[in-house]
């Protein structure tokens, strides 16, 4: 009801207003009107300088329009009213204009002038065209970075690092971002088109005015020149004024471009971080004070000042270091002992800049996990603990830890804001690796992300690379996430889903099973299994069943495992290839198992203990085959025996290669596979 009213409100007022352009106003109304046109301009200059962002000030067009709508009115009014002077004398269009025009024109009608056409060319040639200019380049790059941004949405959203919600929101604020700018465009020539009419305004006002004292109502030449030009710059600064607040305005929302902090942080923090300009400024105004002829006092206090804020900066700088210097012990009392026994399953060290930058702000890090453990969730079948980030002052600069029971599995190091690009070759960088696939890269500073999304390249932000690591050390350890407890939690996760159907099947299936059938440690071993090489665990009833099966024929350990995974062989493709249509594999020289049967001892189960020449000959072998069949782009499988597998893989994982390798059995009857090469046995 309160917007029904307010747009009501609105159509009236201009309805209103576009009836009374055809009707004299009074001067009393047209004070008021000037009064507001003023007090306008102050709040839109206000509401800018307190903006955060540019895009988040959505009603910016709309008042822009408003305002120039309303200030053309009083234009418009006033030169109606000054026009009549020549009759009823230079107070005819208000107390208002008049006071501007006594005020400025106190010392002589040539310098009101002169201060009118410094007025004029500083809002019509600097602010209102740099505007309008900067308007342009913002709408155009704005429109150029949106598939970049798109890009960069759908990317973090299959990462899982943000959910479908947050991904909407996004697309939402990309799009009004885009049309905000936009409009903004548009509305910058309105803000041109303004300063254009205020000078053909008081050339109307002055030249027609001139005419009419003399031709309508017998006044002199140079007595109607001298009210008429009293008048004129007197309605001229009324209505400049506030064109010239506006533009202002204009120019400094533009101006932030992508920074989201006020203009008075986003400039202070620029000059206190760096303080040495400080400095500087106190020692160049030292120097012009003692130079002749120039005034001293002024100079002196601007360097007293600057050098004063210098050295206040730089006290609190030095007891910064040494705040941050001392250890940061735990406090005895808000600590149990009993907490110190057992380790976080998942735990993220980060150093205090890190902590200050991600940690603390409204969009934190911390807030952004919970999409990760969904996005496993969801893929994996996994329900994963909680990570916990902790701030760990030991850590200096940007560095990170990633730890796993307790344990430091991976770490990396940040720098700052700074985006972290990715490389096409090695060339140009100093060093800088990816830290989840090693590839070249490079930091650079925050403010050029839109350039360089233009550019084609893939640009993360310091959180966005620590959550990727983060992702890719837990996928890459699913197997050692998942622990006794892990295994309850998931199971109580499955009985206690929003379908009553399918939680009341799971729920007969455990009880049924567990531990009549089966064992909890069975069970967790053929699911370590599976994830250690990234399968899927959603369809858990198949794998259930052909758990059960594996027990009742016998099999234990890694047979259990084989067993049911040819048992699940489509969910175990389907993982392979990561959902493609179409498979590609390669499979070995006939050699290397003629190598593999000397190699085996029937006594300990058939397991392989190969030469260490031999070993070291099929890592390389296997490690150049995977590189050449990699460059095709899409995913590629190893296909070997049933018998071979696991030693395979193992073989795979002690090199690093990543790439899935499966059995003959798994693949099954109606496999579209597609065999492009052999691994090599000589060279």
């Amino acid at each position: 009801m309160k917007a029904l009213d307010s747009s009501i409100i609105l159509a009236v007022f201009a309805a209103l207003a576009f009836v009374s352009l055809l009707m004299p106003m009074p001067s009393m109304l047209l004070d008021f009107g000037m009064a507001v046109s003023f007090s306008i301009a102050i709040l839109i200059l206000s509401l800018v300088l307190l903006t955060s962002s540019a895009a988040d000030f959505v009603a910016f067009p709309q008042f822009i329009l408003i305002s120039l709508f309303f200030r053309v009115y009083i234009n418009i009014a006033s030169t109606k009213l000054i026009l009549t002077a020549g009759a009823y004398g230079d107070k005819v269009a208000g107390q208002t204009l008049y006071g501007f025009a006594t005020f400025v024109m106190g010392e002589g009608l040539h310098i009101g002038i002169v201060v009118f056409i410094i007025f004029t060319l500083l809002n019509f040639l600097v602010l209102s065209k740099g505007a309008s200019r900067m308007a342009e380049v913002s709408a155009r790059f704005s429109l150029d970075a949106m598939p970049g941004k798109q890009m960069a949405i759908d990317a973090d959203l299959s990462s899982g690092a943000i959910s479908h919600e947050e991904a909407s929101q996004r697309r939402e604020k990309l799009s009004n971002e885009s049309s905000f700018f936009g409009s903004l465009d548009g509305v910058a020539k309105f803000v041109k088109g303004d300063a254009v009419l205020g000078l053909l305004l008081t050339a109307i006002n002055l030249l027609i005015g001139v005419a009419f004292g003399v031709l309508s109502y017998d006044m002199p030449l140079s007595e109607s020149l001298k009210l008429y030009s009293f008048l004129t710059i007197g309605d001229g600064f009324v209505s400049q004024i506030p064109a010239l607040i506006i533009s202002f305005a204009t120019g400094l929302l533009l101006a932030k471009g992508s920074d989201r902090t006020r203009t008075s942080n986003a400039i202070s923090r620029q000059v206190f971080e760096q303080k040495e300009v400080l400095l500087a400024v106190c020692v160049v105004s030292t120097a012009l004070a003692f130079i002749p002829s120039l005034p001293t006092i002024p100079f002196l206090a601007v360097s007293t000042v600057s050098g004063a804020l210098w050295y206040r900066l730089r006290l609190l700088a030095e007891q910064q270091d040494v705040s941050e210097e001392a250890p940061i012990l735990p406090v005895a009392e808000e600590q149990k002992i009993e907490d110190l026994i057992e380790a976080d399953d998942i735990l993220l060290k980060v150093s205090s800049s890190i902590a200050r930058n991600f940690l603390r702000s409204e969009s934190g890090l911390e807030n952004r996990i919970r999409p990760l453990r969904m996005h496993i969730a969801e893929k994996y079948g996994l329900l994963i603990p909680q990570v916990r980030v902790s701030e760990w002052p030991g850590l200096e600069g940007g560095k990170y830890r990633i730890l796993l029971h307790g344990a430091n599995i991976a770490e990396g190091e940040l720098q700052g804001d700074d985006l972290l690009v990715l490389l096409d070759h090695e060339e140009g960088h100093s060093g800088v690796k990816d830290p989840v696939y090693g590839a070249p890269a490079k930091w650079v500073p925050a403010i050029e992300r839109d350039e360089l999304i233009l550019g084609g390249y893939t640009a993360l932000s310091g959180d966005e690379v620590m959550l990727t690591h983060l992702m890719d050390v837990v996928v890459a350890n699913l197997d050692t996430l998942m622990t006794a407890k892990t295994l309850k939690y998931t199971l109580n996760a499955l009985i206690a889903q929003s379908d009553a159907v399918k939680s009341e099947g799971i729920k007969q299936c455990l009880s049924e099973a567990i531990p009549d059938k089966i064992s909890n440690e069975y069970l967790l071993d053929v699911l370590k299994g599976l994830l250690a090489e990234r399968i899927s665990i959603r369809g858990f009833s198949a794998i259930l069943d052909a758990t059960i099966e594996a027990k009742n024929n016998g099999f234990r350990g890694d047979g259990a495992i084989e067993f049911v995974r040819q048992r699940i062989n489509r969910q175990v493709v389907d993982a392979a290839f990561e959902g493609e249509a179409h498979h590609r594999a390669i499979t070995l020289d006939q050699r290397w198992e003629e190598v593999f049967a000397q190699s085996e001892r029937p006594q300990q189960g058939s397991e392989i203990a190969i030469q260490p020449s031999d070993l070291k000959k099929l890592s390389t072998r296997l490690a150049e085959s995977a590189a050449q069949a990699a460059q095709a782009g899409s995913n590629i499988a190893l296909v070997v025996s049933a018998k071979r597998r696991r030693f395979l893989r193992s073989v795979l994982d002690a090199s690093q290669v990543r790439m899935p390798v499966l059995s003959f059995e798994e693949l099954g009857s109606g496999g579209n596979i597609q065999f492009e090469g052999v691994v090599p046995f000589d060279g």
